[in-house]
């Protein structure tokens, strides 16, 4: 993978969201127009509504979501796009969606940069 010994190609969106048991991060391409966000929830409680902030306004593609039923999950959530407002920041990035996360499961999201 890119950048996977740079310390630039990481980058936490949260780390201590204790309340949720949840986590996200941010992986970027070595010219960074690319990235992929990952959004986990360690607990058995499907996260509704839950924002996350990214780098860019847009569709955001669900690329894995290890809760679908070809993964041998449940299937609940099951979207395949989610869109994330400009202007609305959150987590130190300036445009944010709302997603579900489903339980004990992991989404990765990815999208091109729109100025790419």
């Amino acid at each position: 993978m890119e950048r996977d010994h740079d310390p630039a190609g990481f980058q936490w969106l949260d780390a201590d969201d204790a309340e949720h048991s949840a986590y996200g991060f941010l992986r970027w391409s070595a010219d960074g127009h690319q990235v992929v966000a990952c959004l986990a929830n360690f607990t058995p409680v499907p996260r509704e509504g839950y924002r996350v902030g990214l780098p860019w306004g847009g569709e955001w593609q669900v690329l894995v979501d290890s809760n679908a039923t070809w993964f041998g999950g449940t299937g609940f959530g099951g979207v395949r796009s989610v869109w994330a407002a400009e202007g609305e920041p959150h987590q130190g990035q300036p445009a944010s969606a709302f997603v579900t996360l489903p339980p004990l499961a992991v989404l990765w999201l990815g999208a091109d940069s729109p100025e790419w």
